[in-house]
């Protein structure tokens, strides 16, 4: 980071400015909630929404975007440096008008100091509505590659309890997009531990090294080649060497007298879930 920056530090102010003072592919995980495109402003002292926000004006969050206050500079680098980008603005000018197009610019440059500071191995996770979500999502493509969009999460985060809505369905989630610098991401699978109802519904049989269950080692009907294993010939699920490695560690049962074997799986400490907001 720059020397006009800390690190360990929140910073209440335009992100653009602290992203650029930020060295280059330095950075693991970013998480940006930007202004919805609203068309409102939002007083940062009193919390409620205010009308006629201008540019530059730090007493208020802005959430409105006009095309004539957006930096010449921004217009021009985006125009020069990628105009994959400067098409999709410029589309959705004729789509949307000035305004959206506008918010798609303020979001772009921001977005663009994120591609860069992140490392090869870093995610982004952009949280934002539908209001403007679909546009976001092909300038974060120009920015990021499409090919390294991994998720759109939907959050719900309110129920239509006093169904308000007349003329349309309820209003009730946000969006979350899920992008990665390149195929060298790290994406850690969330674990959490197993009900107790579970392991004991499921896993009824134990020895010294703990609960397990039994599943079996053939598997005729997914077109598996047939060989022996201990003089029994069938179609097994697994590999002759896998059998192998399984029989020498005491991992196959044999359940009856005709040879059938089953696999010990013992009891896993987690389990994967689905992460929820």
């Amino acid at each position: 980071m720059s020397q006009n920056f800390l690190d360990n530090t929140l910073y209440e102010m335009d992100n653009l400015i602290v992203l650029r003072g930020m060295n280059c592919e330095t950075i693991d995980l970013i998480a940006t909630d930007p202004p919805f495109n609203t068309k409102r402003s939002r007083s940062s002292t009193a919390g409620f929404y205010v009308d006629n926000w201008k540019y530059g004006d730090e007493s208020k969050l802005p959430d409105q975007w006009k095309w004539n206050e957006v930096h010449p500079k921004w217009r021009d680098s985006i125009e020069d440096g990628y105009p994959q980008l400067f098409q999709v603005i410029e589309t959705t000018r004729l789509v949307q008008g000035d305004d959206t197009a506008a918010f798609l610019c303020f979001i772009s440059v921001r977005l663009l100091e994120m591609h860069r500071i992140l490392k090869p191995t870093g995610s982004v996770f952009l949280h934002c509505d539908p209001t403007a979500s679909h546009y976001i999502k092909i300038c974060m493509d120009a920015i990021f590659g499409k090919e390294n969009f991994r998720n759109e999460i939907i959050w719900k985060r309110r129920k239509d309890t006093h169904n308000l809505a007349t003329r349309h369905m309820g209003r009730i989630h946000d969006i979350i997009y899920y992008y990665v610098k390149s195929s060298k991401a790290t994406y850690h699978i969330q674990y959490a531990p197993y009900d107790p109802e579970y392991i004991n519904s499921h896993y009824k049989h134990e020895d010294f090294r703990g609960k397990y269950r039994l599943l079996p080692c053939t598997n005729e009907k997914g077109g598996n080649r047939p060989y022996t294993f201990k003089g029994i010939t069938r179609a097994w699920r697994f590999s002759e060497k896998t059998m192998n490695d399984m029989y020498k560690s005491d991992l196959l049962v044999q359940l009856t007298s005709e040879g059938l074997k089953c696999i010990r799986l013992f009891r896993p400490q987690f389990r994967k879930v689905k992460i929820s907001f």
